[in-house]
């Protein structure tokens, strides 16, 4: 029996349910050189956030940089 469009839907509807807050932590679990970091305000809204992963390490020693996205940016015009 193959899986029909809404199986898949389903399927990804339960996973997201079940990573739902922790998706970091589980990419931390799986790979050890995963690093993140971030910080809310008084309201548990997120103001900073910092990722590490192997990729983004071997770019960094390749290249000696980094990509920054600045989110506030709309607001501060």
């Amino acid at each position: 029996m193959a899986a029909s469009v809404t199986d898949f839907k389903n399927f990804q509807r339960d996973i997201k349910k079940h990573i739902r807050g922790k998706d970091a932590q589980i990419k931390q679990q799986m790979c050890s050189s995963f690093f993140f970091k971030y910080e809310v305000d008084d309201k548990q809204r997120l103001i900073r956030i910092f990722w590490a992963d192997v990729i983004g390490r071997k770019n960094y020693a390749s290249f000696g940089d980094v990509v920054s996205f600045d989110t506030t940016f709309s607001m501060n015009e």
